[in-house]
């Protein structure tokens, strides 16, 4: 007959060994085993902890055979660190087992600490430990060391060892049931599973609730389960408030379930779904979001509750629309190279061919005016293609002393004849003693041209008027374009620098202008800020840096 038992090894919880013994070993009879059966009925029935000690002691010492022997339970919420039960010990063990110092009570604690048995090597002995110690080993159960048991003869050979902590298995287990019954346990010992069973539920409520997308699970009734905080905050609500109410009621303020809800559908397929929607917020701005659902299954597959999780994804379709209007910003910087040359070459014909009439015709006719505006049209216009160049291909500027009064004055004097057109008024008041700037005069200028024609075309009515001045504010030179046109809407206003992002009717703008002047004013290091009203006008300020 041999019989088997699941025990751990000296080093606890590092690996499980299964260990045979035959009812033909003298050391481990059918009477051990029969025994060992009754023990555990024993240690169970032991009211306490030295009852327990003391019965297991008395098993160990009349089935080895040894002379004495000793059990320390470790007691770490007492003044007194053990628990100490001893049989059968000469009076010279005395002050070993007295002492707390002694190198007895040092291994003691060092088998605790670590679960590893500790043989005396033969013939080691000293004023120190005992001279007749035979071993001290673990008594431990899976979830660790419970206490140490030192034993008095020889020393224990590596077979005894390995069965001795066999034999020790339930002793271990019993005392690991009574410590956590017994009320003079740590409290922190008896809360740790708690504590921890805690600490993992704050970490996944952190987690929830730290999600900027709005996240909360529903029942098959749409009953709000749980909910996170960036969805509740959409109610002006906290999740408690919201916590057992219909989610079409509690977030949406509906009789009845949305009618693109797909939460039905993830109860009778067991499968996510996500889809897209369109809602209007507080300043009544469209948002884009999308909606996506996840089964939660019981143990028998079946979905219980579904989490929704709700993005917006305005700004992410945004820029997926200024991805796809890349394309056609690389095609218009091809095509600006492939025409820039025909477009060119006319242009420099018609300034060319103006000067020529400036001379010949004398300065005092009518006609010189007409002419000078021919001439800085075309320049006007070869700059707007070299303009467009740039913008395709980021060239450097040249940056010369400019004169910013006079680069204003210049692109007002081009324009004045549609201004005056339209019967509005442009008022310019220069700033004094303005410093020269290094700049590139001919972006500068094509940028005062844009910001120019943009309040002109803002203008709706008769008495039309724009207001442009320049002052120094500490290190840089301030520049204010201002209209009393119709306004910019306030959710526009962070678009208007983005390419091909125009609010004129088609054929009367490219959603090009405003982003070039953005640009050629970052090329000077400077920046450009807007203030609008809508029905009262809008203020563009160009700020430049001196230096």
């Amino acid at each position: 007959m041999s019989y088997s038992f699941e025990q751990g090894t000296p080093k606890a919880g590092r690996a499980t060994v299964k260990t045979e013994f035959s009812s033909k070993d003298p050391f481990f009879s059918t009477h051990t085993w029969r025994t060992l059966q009754v023990l555990y009925g024993q240690l169970l029935e032991a009211p306490d902890l030295p009852a327990i000690c003391s019965t297991a002691l008395q098993f160990f010492l009349l089935e080895t055979g040894r002379q004495g022997g000793i059990i320390l339970v470790q007691k770490p919420e007492e003044v007194t660190p053990y628990l100490t039960v001893q049989l059968e010990l000469p009076d010279e063990w005395s002050a070993h087992i007295q002492s707390q110092e002694s190198e007895l009570h040092r291994l003691a604690g060092q088998v605790l600490h670590s679960g590893e048995p500790f043989v005396p090597a033969p013939r080691e002995s000293d004023s120190t430990t005992p001279d007749d110690l035979a071993a001290i080993l673990p008594i431990q159960e899976p979830s660790g060391v419970q206490g140490a048991m030192i034993l008095r003869g020889n020393p224990c050979s590596l077979q005894e060892i390995h069965q001795l902590m066999f034999l020790a298995g339930p002793v271990g287990q019993a005392l690991h049931s009574r410590r956590a019954m017994l009320s003079d346990i740590e409290p922190a010992q008896k809360l740790a599973p708690l504590q921890a069973l805690l600490q993992s539920r704050n970490t996944l409520r952190a987690l929830f609730d730290s999600m900027p997308a709005a996240l909360y699970i529903v029942d098959r009734q749409h009953k709000l389960i749980a909910i996170n905080i960036s969805c509740a905050q959409r109610s002006s609500k906290s999740p408690k408030q919201l916590v057992g109410r219909l989610c079409y009621q509690a977030l949406y303020q509906r009789e009845e379930p949305c009618p693109e809800c797909r939460i039905g559908e993830t109860f009778s397929n067991l499968r996510n779904t996500t889809r897209s929607g369109q809602r209007m917020d507080d300043s009544g701005e469209v948002t884009e979001w999308e909606i996506s659902t996840f089964p939660i299954l019981d143990e028998e597959g079946q979905v219980v509750q579904v989490i929704l999780l709700e993005q917006d994804v305005t700004e992410k379709r945004h820029l997926e629309r200024i991805i796809a209007q890349s394309e056609k910003l690389a095609a218009v910087g091809q095509l600006a190279a492939g025409v820039a040359h025909e477009i060119n070459n006319p242009l420099a014909a018609i300034v060319a061919n103006a000067q020529i009439l400036q001379r010949q015709i004398p300065a005092e006719d009518e006609l010189q005016e007409s002419i000078g505006l021919i001439a800085r049209a075309g320049e006007r216009a070869a700059q707007v293609v070299h303009n467009l160049l740039d913008f395709a291909r980021k060239e450097q500027y040249r940056l010369t002393p400019t004169d910013i009064n006079a680069s204003i004055q210049r692109s007002i004097a081009l324009i004045r004849h549609e201004l005056l057109n339209r019967s509005i008024q442009v008022v310019f008041e220069p700033g004094e003693d303005l410093p020269l700037i290094l700049a590139s005069q001919d972006h500068l200028f094509g940028v005062w041209i844009n910001l120019l024609l943009n309040a002109k075309d803002a203008i709706e009515n008769e008495s039309g008027e724009i207001r442009v001045s320049t002052q120094r504010i500490r290190d840089e030179v301030h520049i204010a374009i201002t209209d009393n046109g119709r306004g910019i809407p306030p959710e526009r206003i962070k678009h208007i620098f983005e390419p091909f992002y125009t609010t004129k009717a088609p054929g009367h703008g490219t959603g090009l202008g405003l982003s070039v002047c953005h640009q050629i004013i970052s090329q000077h290091g400077g920046h450009i800020e807007v203030n609008s009203r809508v029905g009262e006008g809008t203020e563009f300020i160009v700020l430049l840096p001196i230096s």
